[in-house]
């Protein structure tokens, strides 16, 4: 799966989150002219978290150790087959998704529900606060040959 990160147009959708300004891609690093402020871009994830309060830490860290050891090609499974027909039924009661649509899923974790939406043409945007679940999401993708996503 080519990085989401090398496409011009995607690069253009990422901005500092503190200031606002449009970042600059060097190799594995975001930086901002503005602020003079760099973020990492770890596994082709762009990495924005500017400072975590102590809450956000501690709940990152919570996260990040239960995505760390997740059997994730059960957890999609358990996922499909509890979840998927009846969230699809519910977003498609407000939302009638075309080919071609950005489908924006804030908290994805790995990414699940993308799937189902990405084999149907979206184009899918991932944001999560655990690397690990990201890693997970672009694996999970990768696996599927799924390139219309970025985390």
């Amino acid at each position: 799966m080519q990085s989401a990160l090398t496409d011009k147009e995607q690069m253009e959708l990422l901005i500092c989150p503190l200031c606002r300004t449009h970042l600059d891609l060097f190799s594995e690093r975001l930086h901002c002219r503005h602020c003079d402020k760099d973020y990492k871009v770890i596994d082709g994830i762009p990495v924005l978290l500017p400072g975590l309060s102590e809450d956000e830490i501690l709940s990152q860290g919570k996260w990040e150790s239960g995505y760390r050891n997740l059997d994730y090609k059960v957890a999609l499974e358990q996922y499909k087959n509890l979840y998927l027909n009846d969230t699809v039924r519910q977003i498609s009661e407000y939302y009638k998704p075309k080919k071609g649509d950005n489908y924006l899923e804030i908290g994805c974790g790995p990414a699940f529900l993308g799937t189902y939406f990405a084999r149907q043409g979206l184009n899918i945007f991932g944001i999560d606060i655990s690397l690990s679940a990201l890693r997970i999401a672009k694996k999970i993708y990768q696996d599927m040959g799924i390139d219309n996503c970025f985390f």
